[in-house]
């Protein structure tokens, strides 16, 4: 809720806003747990949460899921996807490993020695 009060949210906003993204990413019960109470997953799931939670137009996630188990996983690509389609953010994915069910437009871009390189 801090950052959304920091922002200038009303505090019924912001807690509103908290609770809704908590149930996203699945996690409402451990509202009241301070991050070194929660698992890497959880803190990571918390991080893209926060990520969302003023409703940016513009989010750069460098390997969002690099270290998630499958269900985490999974959870944060349906995060990305809703923003994007939700609320017309534009995301910027920088990964190894693309879901295969991406079920939104995307441009798939590969870096290699300096060069970038659309693939088709």
């Amino acid at each position: 809720m801090l950052p959304l009060i920091i922002n200038g949210y009303d505090k019924n906003v912001a807690n509103s806003q908290v609770d809704k993204l908590l149930k996203h990413v699945r996690l409402s019960h451990q509202a009241g747990k301070y991050p070194k109470e929660l698992s890497g997953g959880e803190q990571q799931r918390v991080a893209m949460a926060r990520a969302l939670s003023h409703n940016p137009i513009l989010i750069l996630a460098d390997e969002p899921t690099g270290n998630l188990d499958d269900y985490s996983s999974q959870l944060i690509w349906n995060l990305l996807e809703g923003a994007s389609e939700q609320l017309n953010t534009t995301i910027i994915v920088v990964t190894h490993n693309i879901p295969q069910s991406m079920s939104i437009d995307y441009k798939h871009f590969h870096i290699e020695y300096g060069s970038i390189h659309e693939v088709i």
